[in-house]
């Protein structure tokens, strides 16, 4: 009797692990469908998060995160900081650390991800 109880569990835990695994791969399929649906153009929602670097795949599951929570959402600047520093990595500008609060010649203090930076004035 405890050779097919112990089979039963096998069998049992088993199924468990077919279900947890069709469970979790469906949840990533509703996650991006779901990023489709809320976006303007689903398919260059995709699109772009999957050509963005590590900061502006940040800002766009900033964006996303505040478009979930309120969909008629426009206000992103909290966003942001993610984006400049996407926009400078992708130009290969090199932000410089303030030396005593102060930035050199042609560069300004703003406020990044990382806290005050320097970066060129435009």
């Amino acid at each position: 009797m405890s050779y097919l109880r112990k089979l039963l569990r096998l069998i049992v835990s088993f199924c468990f692990k077919i279900v947890f695994a069709l469970f979790k791969a469906l949840s990533i399929y509703l996650i991006v469908a779901f990023a489709a649906l809320i976006s303007t153009e689903g398919y260059s929602f995709v699109k772009q998060y999957a050509n963005a670097n590590d900061e502006g795949k940040a800002y766009i599951i900033c964006v996303f995160s505040m478009r979930t929570v309120e969909p008629s959402a426009t206000d992103f600047s909290s966003c942001l900081p993610y984006r400049e520093m996407s926009s400078m990595k992708a130009s290969g500008e090199k932000p410089l650390e303030p030396v005593e609060g102060e930035c050199p010649h042609g560069y300004e203090l703003k406020s990044g991800m990382m806290g005050m930076v320097c970066l060129p004035i435009k």
